[in-house]
């Protein structure tokens, strides 16, 4: 159950997101697209890529990220419901017609208790999902710095017979409280949204 939950609240929550955005019909406000790295994914393997990106570690930081990202990701449009903390942070990506965000960025509190054991670390999640229970694991890895992982999953709406494809990187520091998130409904988006991500991160670092 502990698997299946998280990946419900922590990733499914956008299909709820969608109903109201839908109905609305409201995009983000336009700012400048970060397009340096859009179609550049010639990348060394993701964990050479997160190992040179410093994580933040206090909400302030991590909301500076959020702050940053692109209103527009190729045809994806950045949604104007999006959570901003302070123990849940996403930005949710739309293509025009979707009814699940196609892209995600997320950032989690892991220790809080609401989806793990009280105190659990960066470290304890990737263990948990390294077990594969409803998804393949792609790839993973750990070191003294740095635990993360790859996976292919799927999520439906409750009615909807279209079932979308999803496809996560997942890290963070092994004794920190938060877990940093990707997510596309294809492998070429995933990578791309996870490299707007790393560079949101350094631009707030700098």
């Amino acid at each position: 159950m502990l698997h299946r939950t998280f990946l419900r609240s922590f990733f499914a929550l956008g299909a709820l997101l969608t109903i109201a955005l839908v109905a609305c019909g409201e995009a983000a406000p336009a700012t400048s697209p970060t397009s340096e790295v859009e179609e550049n994914l010639s990348f060394a393997p993701t964990d050479a890529r997160l190992k040179g990106v410093q994580l933040p570690d206090n909400e302030a930081a991590i909301l500076s990220i959020f702050d940053r990202l692109p209103s527009e990701i190729g045809e994806m449009t950045l949604a104007t419901t999006n959570e901003r903390g302070p123990e849940r942070y996403a930005s949710f990506y739309f293509r025009p017609g979707s009814n699940l965000p196609n892209a995600q960025m997320l950032v989690l509190d892991v220790s809080t208790g609401d989806f793990f054991p009280a105190g659990s670390t960066a470290k304890d999640v990737i263990e948990i999902f390294k077990t594969g229970a409803d998804w393949s694991v792609l790839s993973s890895g750990e070191d003294e710095n740095l635990v993360w992982l790859e996976y292919h999953t799927t999520a439906s709406i409750e009615g909807d017979p279209n079932v979308q494809q999803i496809y996560v990187a997942q890290w963070g520091h092994p004794n920190s409280n938060w877990v940093f998130a990707v997510q596309a409904d294809n492998p070429e988006d995933m990578l791309r949204v996870l490299n707007l991500f790393l560079l949101s991160m350094d631009g707030a670092a700098s």
